[in-house]
């Protein structure tokens, strides 16, 4: 199609997205028409990550707004990529193989799947080169993270310091690199990477995704996310799926809904 790497704003996102799309459409294959964009993907993770990229803020506690300017642009870009075509509903709960087969040019995923779609690639015997990248907005690509915490309880002295030599030992480089290997994730200490060069060979992917820690910022781990997360969800599919542009009548709704549920929760 002519781009020699990935989309780095929502312009060249745009482009190469409808381009795939597109080429589907003018190949002689029928059964690939309507596909080649983004699948769509109404994870929570994924629309914070979209609202993120176009400066939306996402504070560790406190209340969630999504009725701000960075909603009504991430969101209604979401929408009239949506509405050209250039992303497109799947039958397939997985976009492993669409993106092996070319039905899908760029979807959103997380570090666990490199194996998986490594495996997907192997087994349609595509040789193309892919790279894992941020989430693009106007300016920037941006990368949200989330994961599992280590927190030390107020207990009984002896129990506290039991736990906090178990939370030492795991953040041990070699610990770390060990859980790396297992989980395929980030570490979260930089003297691990140089136990990980081998690994990073093996999945190119994720040593990638190591040389975007910088741009890394992660999701909040409150309760206010964990209630907010899915009417977001409820909220941006309705937003896509009505014809009319209700972008900010919808996330109005959409922040007073979140009100509405946080004042009700002890």
């Amino acid at each position: 199609m002519g781009y020699s790497s990935q989309p780095e704003n929502i312009v060249e996102f745009r482009q190469q997205v409808c381009a795939a799309t597109f080429a589907n459409l003018d190949d002689e294959i029928m059964d690939n028409d309507g596909t080649g964009g983004f699948p769509r993907n109404f994870d929570p993770q994924v629309l914070a990550s979209w609202y993120h990229a176009f400066d939306g803020q996402l504070p560790s506690m406190g209340r969630l707004q999504f009725n701000t300017e960075a909603g009504s642009q991430a969101f209604g870009f979401l929408k009239s990529v949506d509405k050209e075509g250039c992303i497109w509903i799947h039958r397939q709960p997985e976009p492993f193989w669409y993106f092996a087969n070319r039905y899908a040019l760029i979807y959103a995923g997380t570090l666990d799947q490199i194996p998986i779609q490594m495996g997907w690639m192997n087994a349609s015997q595509n040789k193309d080169q892919w790279v894992v990248t941020g989430f693009p907005g106007p300016d920037r690509e941006v990368m949200l993270i989330d994961g599992p915490g280590l927190m030390v309880t107020a207990d009984a002295p002896e129990k506290q310091l039991a736990a906090w030599l178990f939370a030492r030992h795991l953040l041990e480089p070699e610990i770390q690199a060990q859980l790396v290997e297992s989980l395929i994730t980030l570490p979260v200490r930089k003297s691990a990477e140089s136990l990980l060069a081998e690994f990073g060979e093996i999945y190119p992917q994720w040593a990638q995704a190591v040389s975007m820690m910088e741009i890394a910022e992660p999701l909040p781990a409150s309760n206010e996310w964990g209630i907010s997360q899915w009417v977001l969800q409820d909220a941006v599919i309705r937003l896509v799926e009505v014809e009319e542009d209700q972008t900010d009548l919808i996330l109005e709704e959409l922040d007073a809904m979140i009100d509405e549920l946080e004042g009700n929760v002890p």
